[in-house]
Parts: structure tokens; sequence; C-alpha cells
């Protein structure tokens, strides 16, 4: 039991230093759309039909490393289920000794839908014993880490093709890097190089005639 208040206690103290380095982060350096020529190195941590989510290393990884560490040894108290409703932030467990911060998105018949808000994938089907409340700690006021993104100057059809061919076949170790051109209130919209420099915007872009063989990428 001493080693485990220990080991609480240096995450619970390391966690305070990564949000103040993170929020120290966030004022000195914002993500800026006028920056056309910063490149960004990231992981996507997740695809839907028409956009994907990723973690930008220069901003996300100290806040993720911060949260992940607390998630482990913080104590866990279940969600009061008379009181659950849609949007609720909790503790997910996906049964994998992995814990998440979540949001609900979905309940049906004691069944719950929750979005891991740093990754931006969707667990499904969970149950009530999978739910944690989220404590009331500085580290976890930290907004949501998944970067939701779109590829720039790409249509809505290309965009699916190019997430259902490309980017979902992406493997889970390597890094991409994201040049970010324009943003709104949904989205990023990014330029994506993969790490053999091949740009995948330039294989769907809606006004290139000339698509390149998508062999390239």
């Amino acid at each position: 039991m001493l080693a485990y208040n220990l080991l609480h206690e240096t995450y619970y103290n390391c966690s305070k230093a990564v949000l103040k380095q993170v929020r120290q982060k966030e004022q000195t350096q914002p993500i800026r759309t006028n920056e056309k020529t910063k490149f960004l190195t990231c992981k996507i941590t997740n695809c839907n039909t028409n956009y994907f989510d990723l973690n930008i290393f220069a901003f996300d990884i100290v806040a993720i490393s911060g949260i992940k560490g607390y998630l482990k040894t913080c104590e866990k108290v279940h969600l009061a289920l008379n009181n659950l409703s849609i949007d609720d932030l909790c503790i997910v467990f996906n049964g994998h000794h992995e814990y998440f911060r979540g949001k609900i998105v979905s309940i049906i018949e004691n069944k719950y839908d929750i979005i891991c808000i740093d990754y931006g994938n969707i667990l499904q089907n969970l149950t009530a014993d999978q739910l944690y409340e989220l404590p009331d700690v500085e580290v976890f006021h930290i907004a949501p880490l998944a970067r939701r993104c779109q590829l720039y100057a790409v249509d809505d059809l290309n965009q699916s093709k190019a997430i259902e061919e490309i980017i979902k076949t992406i493997p889970s170790a390597e890094y991409v890097t994201i040049s970010i051109e324009n943003e709104d209130d949904k989205y990023l919209f990014v330029t994506l190089i993969r790490e053999n420099n091949a740009i995948v915007n330039k294989k769907y872009r809606s006004d290139d005639k000339n698509i390149q063989d998508k062999n390239e990428v």
C-alpha cells in the first residue's frame, strides 16, 4: 500500500507539472493556420468515413503522458447508473488493461458507446462496470486532445476514398507530417505527408485532373 501511495503521489505531482507545461506551450505555441510552412509530426489515432483524428506531438504528447499516468493510478469510483446522460465525461476501461478519458455518446438498454476524447475512437456496447467518475483534478481539465482533420482541397467523395484507400492502411507505428492550411469549428484542414514523403492530398485533390498512381502512397 505504501508503494502504491508513493506511486500515486509521483504521478499526481508529474501531472501537475505536465499541466503547467501544457499551459505554457498553449500560451507560446498556439496552432496558427497562417503558419503555412510549419510542419507538425503526428500520429493518426482514428479514422471515420469522412474525417480522421490525430495527435500532434508538439502540442499533445506531454499532456497525453500526464493523463495516461494519472489514469493508471487514480482511485476509481463507478458512475451512478441512475444519473448518466449523453455527453457526460468519464473514465472508460477498454477491457485490455487501459483507461481513457471518455464521453458518453449513446445509451441503449444499459449499453454505452463512449468516445475516447484524446484519440477519437468510439468503444461500443460497454457495460456500466467499465465506466468510472472522472476526478475533478487539473490534469483532466485539459481540452480533448484528438484533433479532427480532413484533407485540404479534397471534396467529400474523394475525402472518403482517401481515408478508405490510404489513411486507414497507414501502420500504427508510422509517423505522419501535416501542414495546417485552414480550420473551422469542426476540422483542421491539412496537407498529409507520409514517412516516404508522399503527399496524400495530391492523389485526391478536387482540382487535380491528373491523379497520380496510387501505388506511390
